[in-house]
């Protein structure tokens, strides 16, 4: 049911009770550009809708085909969206000055704890999900009032790409945060409206959809399209400051930040002040944009979606004709049918009932043909076309070739070139997230208003004391003058020289700045999550032998950190140290003389120290501890 909108005369009555003659003329324009910014995104909504159906295998079905959808891309995305999302996130933090190092651990521990409260593994599947279907995606970053018992959190949320609108005229997406503007659709309730802009404000607004969030995916329920409006948030500068504004999709003003009165006020008599949304984020926007395979002249970038998509479809096809040629024989029993093949459709699964006389014959068994060895050898490339495509292994998916026999050493570069190439999207997602951090930082120094105990190590009872707003006064140091350093020394005998004083103002107080981290994310820090893995890795460690700096024979691991690790990080319910001295010690063995030199923790006297693995040249194949040379042609089937 198409949207009934207010006459024109109705609505120009209701957005004069709410906005100035300049100020409908200014959101008139907006509307104009982000209707053409829609319109040069309308091929790109079709290839996103496209990419989109094949992904969740929700493609139209084709009359008369067996329709098969045997999905490759959402093993393959999805497979390389977990191995980067369910990894640890690791932050770091240094002072860029001398004034900021004594922060810098403030610092850590309030990004860590922001990421934490978001749940952040949650929305950054979400952000790489995106990244690699449409080769964009984007973090929005707010502070909420309300959340952690009015303590107020940033919230990190991933949007969604049909809702977001860059400035046309920027094309390189490492420019974007020079645009005009960049805005986004969000639909709202009635109910959401009178929270945050007041009952007046609510009753005004016209509702339905408008145009600008439902360009691209299908929405649901038409009556719930019906019943919500569509809220522009257009955020964009003027002489430098950060400017929101917030209107509805037919151009009824609610909120400018540059009047600075409530949501809920009517702003239309208010005069404009120039100042800065945000006062510690450099007047950036609040939206952070990852891409992954740019496109020259062109700010919208292509993803693993659209390169898997022509692949999928031609898996598809080939699907199809493989179930069409290995149906069963055809039986006909009517005598009174005289049926002929050609007259059936080719790709149909049940064939079309005809009569016709004259047949000589009482039964008739018709074939539909053979299938094509060839179509399976063709089925196995595409297979391996989509690995080399996303340089993604189909080890790493969960699938193997059954019909096909793998090398160890092909199956370790397989291995290895699947690691490559989350590597590489990590580096992209990475220096988006440390946008996001920095502009987190920045809102925590303006909108908390007291002190807190945070965990400064999750692994570890160590609390720290945090008052954020402090960050936003750190003095400021420059290198000491021989004067300092000598009225330093001279009250202060027993000191070290310093190195850096104090700038005072005319007060004799000290100039204050806000902190100036340098930040870094590493995605994948720490141990791997699969933990059969890293308790095969760290048994083989065990056995290594290293000769110290007095040519004495040394464990790598030592058995007490070897028990250690399987109680804490494989859960095995193993006694404590303590517990095990606590124990009476049995007799030593006739000989063996307690702590001889040269011998090796937890080795018997008498016992040769073990050496250094060492392969096993009698059997074929073997290497080092007995397990498969990487170097030789030992066949592994079926993964």
């Amino acid at each position: 049911m198409p949207k009934i909108s207010l006459s024109k005369e109705a609505n120009k009555k209701r957005r004069e009770s709410f906005m100035t003659d300049e100020e409908i003329l200014r959101i008139n324009d907006y509307i104009v550009d982000l209707n053409l910014c829609k319109g040069d995104m309308s091929d790109l909504y079709s290839e996103w809708a496209d990419i989109e159906k094949y992904y969740g295998n929700n493609q139209d079905d084709i009359s008369k085909r067996p329709n098969s959808k045997v999905n490759i891309m959402n093993a393959n995305i999805e497979g390389q969206a977990a191995l980067v999302a369910e990894q640890e996130i690791a932050v770091i933090t240094r002072g860029e000055s001398a004034g900021d190092d004594e922060f810098a651990e403030d610092g850590r521990v309030g990004i860590e704890w922001t990421l934490r409260k978001n749940y952040f593994k949650r929305p950054l599947r979400m952000f790489v999900r995106r990244l690699l279907k449409f080769g964009m995606s984007a973090f929005l970053v707010f502070f909420d009032p309300d959340a952690m018992k009015k303590f107020g959190l940033v919230k990190i949320q991933p949007i969604s790409l049909n809702c977001l609108f860059v400035d046309r005229h920027i094309t390189d997406i490492l420019r974007y945060q020079e645009g005009d503007y960049i805005a986004r659709a969000i639909p709202m309730s009635r109910k959401q409206n009178v929270d945050v802009y007041g009952e007046e404000k609510a009753d005004a607004i016209d509702y339905g959809m408008f145009g600008f969030e439902d360009t691209c995916f299908e929405v649901d329920s038409i009556s719930v399209m019906e019943n919500t409006s569509t809220i522009i948030q257009y955020w964009s500068r003027e002489n430098g400051c950060l400017r929101l504004e917030e209107f509805t999709g037919d151009g009824l003003l609610l909120f400018d930040s540059f009047k600075g009165l409530s949501r809920k006020e009517n702003q239309k008599d208010k005069q404009s002040s120039v100042h800065s949304y945000y006062k510690y984020t450099d007047d950036k926007y609040p939206i952070f944009i990852s891409s992954l395979y740019q496109r020259e002249g062109n700010f919208w970038a292509t993803g693993d979606g659209k390169l898997l998509l022509p692949l999928q479809k031609l898996i598809n096809e080939l699907y199809d004709k493989i179930r069409i040629c290995a149906r069963p024989n055809l039986a006909v029993y009517d005598i009174n049918a005289d049926m002929d093949l050609d007259d059936y459709d080719e790709n149909s699964l049940e064939p079309r009932p005809f009569d016709g006389t004259n047949s000589p014959d009482p039964v008739k068994v018709y074939s539909w043909g053979t299938v094509n060895e060839n179509w399976w050898r063709l089925l196995m490339e595409i297979y391996r076309a989509a690995q080399r495509t996303t340089r993604f292994s189909e080890l790493m998916t969960g699938q193997q070739d059954k019909g096909g026999e793998n090398t160890a050493t092909e199956a370790a570069i397989q291995h290895q070139q699947g690691n490559i190439a989350t590597d590489d999207k990590k580096g992209i997602i990475e220096p988006t997230l440390i946008e996001v951090c920095e502009f987190a930082l920045g809102l925590m120094m303006e909108y908390y208003t007291e002190g807190k105990s945070f965990r400064a190590n999750k692994d570890k009872k160590d609390y720290r004391w945090i008052d954020f707003r402090r960050l936003s006064k750190v003095p400021v140091k420059i290198p000491a003058t021989e004067e300092y350093q000598k009225e330093y020394i001279d009250k202060n005998a027993d000191q070290d020289v310093p190195k850096w004083q104090y700038i005072t103002g005319s007060d004799g107080m000290p100039l204050t700045k806000s902190v100036d981290l340098d930040i870094e994310i590493n995605i994948g820090a720490g141990l791997p999550k699969n933990k059969a893995f890293i308790t095969k890795f760290l048994t083989d460690m065990s056995k290594a032998i290293l000769i110290d700096e007095t040519g004495m024979q040394k464990p790598v691991i030592y058995w007490e950190e070897m028990r250690e690790f399987l109680k804490k990080y494989v859960g095995l319910p193993i006694k404590d140290l303590d517990e095990i001295k606590a124990m009476v010690a049995p007799p030593p063995m006739a000989g063996q003389m307690p702590g001889q030199p040269g011998q090796v923790p937890g080795q018997m006297t008498g016992q040769a120290p073990q050496a250094a693995p060492t392969a096993n040249m009698n059997a074929q194949g073997l290497g080092a501890n007995n397990g498969p040379a990487m170097g030789n042609l030992s066949v592994i089937r079926g993964g």
